[in-house]
């Protein structure tokens, strides 16, 4: 799934609105191709335009379904968001609560902590209780990471989008195997992946072979997509609506994938937090205050 920022509207969407209203109203987009203007679109949407641009399709629908998908991946970054926020706040907080807690807790318990941290002791404490926190703390990035890509990873990656490409193309009057072609030539970015088995789908398509097979060692929502195409060729049935609602489809699949993974997150944060990031804040807090105890009662 496409990485989309979250929060107030962002200059990529607000330079979408304006190419639908010049669209809408009949304008062109600038000069040249679609896929040379609109610097200040979103890598997507000019995909979507030079594809429909290349093959003759309508350029406003083009650019609606591109900025759907495009919500669609927002809201899965927003979900993401709100479902780790608890899990980030708390690793987080661990992070810097000895940088915060430290100095304060030994000025009230009257401990010496500068002088503590300067000694061999306490650069021993120190040396360790850091060392706990940065593993701890790449260890956390490094899960919510992961959490966030999980809809850019495995077979499907990029397929709706080049599923959606290729309804475009056939919007503009393309045949399946010349739309296949079309996207396979001109995508880049995440569709970009899936061009080997559109051109293996055209050549199926041309030959008059079943499609099924290029699509087994793609799997996932290949067979899918492959299935479609030859059972419109077979019974000469428009193909374009079933792409979109497989794309649509595989957008969900991503979603799901996201949220699910999102939902393990504050699971496998609690390894980091309590091997690593608790016992560090511990020893970092801790240290020169029983420093402070011991040398009061050694006196």
């Amino acid at each position: 799934m496409a990485t989309v920022s979250v929060g107030a509207p962002t200059a990529t969407s607000a330079a979408t609105d304006r190419a639908r209203l010049r669209l809408a109203a009949g304008a062109p987009l600038g000069a040249g191709s679609a896929g040379a203007v609109g610097a200040d679109l979103s890598p997507r949407v000019r995909r979507a335009l030079a594809v429909a641009t290349d093959v003759g399709a309508p350029l406003l629908p083009a650019l609606d379904a591109a900025a759907a998908a495009e919500d669609d991946a927002a809201r899965a970054v927003r979900a993401v968001t709100v479902a780790t926020a608890q899990a980030r706040t708390v690793a987080a907080g661990l992070v810097l609560a000895p940088a915060l807690l430290v100095p304060v807790i030994g000025g009230l318990a009257g401990a010496d902590v500068g002088a503590f941290y300067a000694g061999g002791v306490g650069r021993a404490v120190l040396a360790v209780g850091g060392a706990l926190l940065a593993v701890g703390g790449w260890v956390a990035r490094v899960l919510v990471g992961r959490a966030r890509r999980a809809g850019t990873s495995g077979p499907d990656a990029g397929l709706e989008e080049a599923v959606e490409l290729v309804a475009t193309a056939l919007g503009g009057g393309a045949g399946p195997a010349a739309a296949l072609r079309a996207v396979a030539e001109r995508s880049d970015g995440p569709p970009a992946r899936h061009a080997p088995l559109l051109r293996a789908l055209a050549l199926a398509l041309d030959l008059g072979t079943d499609p099924a097979g290029p699509a087994r060692a793609a799997g996932g929502g290949a067979g899918r997509l492959a299935a479609a195409l030859g059972l419109a060729d077979e019974v000469g049935a428009p193909v374009g609506p079933v792409l979109r609602r497989l794309a649509a489809d595989l957008r969900a699949a991503e979603l799901t994938r996201v949220l699910v993974a999102a939902e393990r997150l504050p699971a496998q944060l609690t390894v980091p937090a309590t091997l690593l990031l608790l016992p560090a804040s511990v020893l970092l807090i801790a240290a020169p205050l029983i420093d402070a105890g011991l040398r009061a009662v050694v006196a």
